[in-house]
Formats: structure tokens, sequence, C-alpha cells
């Protein structure tokens, strides 16, 4: 998470119906007769439009003290695109660029995008060696660049000044600035048939940070999701509303490899030099003027997929986390909530959805609420200010509303949670819980883990791993606990 001052002024008027609004209560039981009436013929009728939602292997609700976990509003975007058939699946190129030197887990990560391949392709561009990967890298696209060819790239490609690209390529955080940038810099990448792996076309494209390990998504964003929407952005538990640096997923056309043009001024705020760290525009300024000059753009913001210590630390729920064969997994003992800190789950469903509409009416009011669960405050990347709730659910923007609904969540069996605990016991590696009541199912997990252990990296993609999270982003570890190559 990037910290980022409070910003001062208005933001962009929102206006939407309330989500949802008190009964009045009737005097008579004829008049409270039509209500029940009315109030299940409407029930009816909403779940009707409901889509359905991806079946978890099985319910997070396997205790009484856990809530259920569903979706209970998920109103279709108008802007939904015409050219996705529902049989076949999106073929997403992630961006990543690396100067200089790739990070000590880069044979997890790797190792970690094998599941999703070749839905989901990693395309690396890089300025150094590429390393050997005893796992094997085949399912990665490598293109090396010479720090001087790319930096002619980037100021071609922009209209920039070579210099100024030069000295944004030497910094370190500040390179994140850069990421709206890469549709339009690496468009051949994107749209060329012969730069690509596959024959097949890339239907979105995004940018992925370097310190991201990958789940089974397909499993935890359905297809359908995807193409639901014309931009998905994961911001995690405590980002808020913004365009996440670590993923953030569009469709492949010439007006998202451009959207960055919505900025005044981005050459200057997206090159800005401050040394090692960043402007940090690319979260906040470019999501406001996203919102303020291409209103019809229909955005997800998911808060679930991403897994890391920051809902730990916004929830004070501890939570383990564990990578195997390909899948990744949050687990924890119950109850998931922690009396005067916002609860994992939504508790309350109904006030839930009447803070969102707040927000859109009167995010000042909202604020000044002793009660509010508010994850970020400021208006420098939506007129919304902050989320309600920021665990297990998603905003999804269309039609000039903000529209809240609770995700799914996918709990593992329990021979997998018994398996996980004992992989950790048997390996000798202390985690925070000895046992474990759920193991929810994750996309992706989000933080730089240095690897630990007798072996420092994995042979295969047939393994365990722990994911020994820490509060700093890159004080954490990665630990191999059991492989099994032979199934490969």
């Amino acid at each position: 998470m990037k910290a980022r001052p409070a910003a001062r002024g208005g933001g962009m008027p929102s206006e939407s119906p309330e989500l949802s609004k008190e009964r009045e209560p009737h005097r008579t039981a004829r008049s409270r007769g039509f209500q029940l009436a009315g109030g299940c013929l409407a029930s009816l009728l909403l779940l009707s439009l409901l889509p359905r939602a991806a079946q978890p292997a099985a319910p997070i609700a396997v205790l009484a003290r856990l809530p259920p976990s569903r979706t209970t509003r998920v109103p279709t975007p108008a802007a939904a695109s015409p050219d996705a058939p529902a049989t076949r699946p999106p073929h997403v190129a992630l961006l990543l660029l690396l100067i200089d030197s790739f990070p000590p887990w880069w044979p997890f990560l790797v190792a970690s995008y094998a599941r999703s391949h070749p839905h989901y392709q990693l395309v690396v561009v890089h300025t150094a060696p590429r390393p050997a990967v005893a796992a094997g890298d085949a399912h990665v696209h490598f293109e090396h660049a010479a720090k001087p060819a790319l930096a002619a790239r980037f100021a071609s490609k922009l209209g920039a000044r070579r210099e100024d690209v030069e000295a944004k390529l030497a910094s370190a955080k500040g390179l994140s600035d850069l990421k709206p940038f890469y549709g339009k810099v690496f468009e051949e990448l994107l749209t060329d048939p012969r730069r690509r792996p596959r024959a097949e076309p890339y239907t979105h494209w995004g940018w992925v940070d370097w310190d991201l390990f990958f789940g089974d998504v397909r499993a935890v964003l359905p297809d359908a999701e995807v193409w639901r929407h014309d931009a998905i952005t994961f911001a995690g538990a405590t980002l808020g509303f913004a365009w996440a640096g670590q993923l953030t997923i569009l469709r492949n056309n010439e007006r998202t490899r451009e959207l960055y043009k919505v900025v005044p001024g981005y050459l200057q705020l997206g090159l800005k030099s401050l040394g090692d760290g960043q402007s940090g525009w690319e979260e906040r300024v470019f999501l406001r003027e996203t919102l303020r000059r291409e209103p019809n753009l229909s955005i997800s913001f998911n808060m679930g997929a991403q897994f890391d210590h920051k809902a730990q630390w916004l929830t004070w729920v501890p939570f383990d986390h564990f990578w195997e064969n390909g899948k990744l997994w949050r687990c924890a003992r119950a109850p998931l909530a922690v009396k005067g800190r916002p609860p994992y789950f939504v508790q309350d469903r109904l006030k839930w959805q009447q803070e969102v509409a707040l927000i859109q009416r009167n995010p000042q009011q909202f604020y000044r609420q002793q009660d509010r669960v508010c994850i970020r405050w400021d208006l420098d990347s939506s007129p919304w200010m902050c989320c309600p709730h920021s665990s297990g659910v998603a905003y999804d923007w269309y039609g000039g509303s903000l529209h809240a609904r609770e995700l799914p969540m996918l709990n593992g069996s329990d021979s997998l949670r018994l398996r996980l605990a004992s992989r950790a016991r048997d390996a000798r590696v202390t985690m925070r819980m000895p046992s474990y009541d759920v193991c929810m199912e994750g996309g992706f997990f989000h933080a730089g883990l240095k690897p630990v252990g007798p072996r420092l990296q994995p042979e295969c993609g047939e393994g365990t791993w722990a994911l020994l999270d820490d509060i700093g982003r890159f004080s954490g570890k990665i630990q191999l606990l059991h492989e099994d190559c032979s199934r490969q």
C-alpha cells in the first residue's frame, strides 16, 4: 500500500438512487398483507435477475458463526460487451516491466503463473539477463530490451523528452508511475500477431506488479466477470477506490491503451522524478479523471480476489496463507470478526447497501458517522472518498453510479485444511495457528517474500508453499513445505 496525502478540493458529483429504503409501517392488517405479498414478489423478481455465481467447493458457512458468503446484488452493466461469447474465455496479457534485476522470489512467482496460462499470459519486459528457473518458465513471454532502446521507445510512443524517461527508468519505486503507459508503449506486444507466443489474440491487457503471486485465477474470477466490464482492478483490503498498481485488467482496444490521456498533464505526472519515489498519479488522479471524462467505462473494483497481510492489519483476524498446486488459500479460525474492527465479511447487508448509497449522495455525512468503516479518506481518486467495506466485496461503476455486491468465497475441504496444517508441521514451520476452521481460495497474493529453508526455489508446480507474510511489504518469507514432481 502506498501512502497518499489527503487531497484538498471537491470531487466529481455522483448521483444515484438509494439502494434500499426503510419501509413505512402500515396501520392495518390488510395493508401489511399487501406489503408482504408485494415484498415477496419483488424478492422473486430480484432473484430472477441475479447472474449465477461461481459454485464453491464447499459453502463458506461451514460453521454457524461464519456468515454465508453469496452474491446479493449483481446488476448487469449496460455497457456489457456485445463481442463476448460465453463460450470463449478471455486471453489476458499482463505486462511487467523489470529494470536491472529480477527479485529473489522470481522462481516462485514464475511457477505461480503456470496454472492460469495460457488464458493469463505474463509478458515480462526486462533489461537484465533472464535468470535460470528450475521449475521452468516456458509459459512466460520474455522481451529483452537494453535500457537506451527502452528509453527511446517510451519517448517515441508518448512524445516525451528522452532525458525525462531516462530519469524515471533510473528510479526504483517510481517505475509504478509508468504502468498506465504500458498499453501504448508496448502496443505491438498486444496487437501484432508476430509478437505473441500463441495464435490467439489478446482480448484484454493489464499491468501487474513484480511481487504478485498467482493462484487459480479463473476459479476465483470467472470468465464472464472479465467480459462483463471494460476494466477490473484489484485494490485489496486497504487501497480503496483506485486503479490498483498491483493488478488492473482492461479490455484490449485503443480506448484503454490510451486511457491515460484523460489526465491533463499526464507526462508531467507520469515522468515526475522524485528520486526513488513515485507521484502516485496512476492509482488516484488517473481514476478520478477517468470517472470524469469516461463516465460510460464500466469498472469493477474487486476487493476479494487479492490476499495479503493488509486484511489482517485491518480486521485483526489472524490468517495463514498457502500456495498449493496452483491454488492460493487463506486459512483462519472462527470467528472472522473482532469487536470494534471491520469484519471480514459483511455482517449487516441492508446497512452496508445504505452506506454505499450515502457515500454517493453525501460522503461528508457518511464520514461524520461515529460507527462508519472508512478504508481511505481522500478526494484524490474518486468522489466517494472511502469504501464502507473492503473485504470479500466488489463495487461496480456503470451508468453513472456505484453498485455494491458481495463476492462468493470458495472454501476448501476438511482434508485440505488438515493437509495444509500438517505440511507446515512436517516441515517444522511455525504458522500463526496450528489448525484451521476455514480456508478460502483467492486469486492473487501481493507481497515480496524472501525464499528461506533448505530449498530456495521449486522444482515443479506440484507443491505446497507457506507464504509467511508480515506487516512490511518486503519483510515476509516464502518456504517450500512439500513437493511431488513425479505427478508432472
